[in-house]
């Protein structure tokens, strides 16, 4: 990747992202947490960016 901060996240990304994952699979609540807080509002947030009609789901 030629972007150095490109770099750098995608090397802190591979690092921190398996152990986050380990956490929030074995806890219900976090994964509820991090469904409803982060995935969620991300997708409605690319949807919308998309221009994705959100009243044909």
């Amino acid at each position: 990747m030629p972007n150095p901060f490109g770099s750098s996240f995608v090397k802190i990304y591979y690092a921190v992202s398996p152990p986050l994952a380990d956490a929030i699979k074995d806890n219900g609540g976090l994964r509820t947490a991090v469904r409803d807080g982060i995935v969620k509002p991300l997708v409605y947030v690319s949807r919308r960016v998309v221009g994705y009609n959100l009243t044909s789901i």
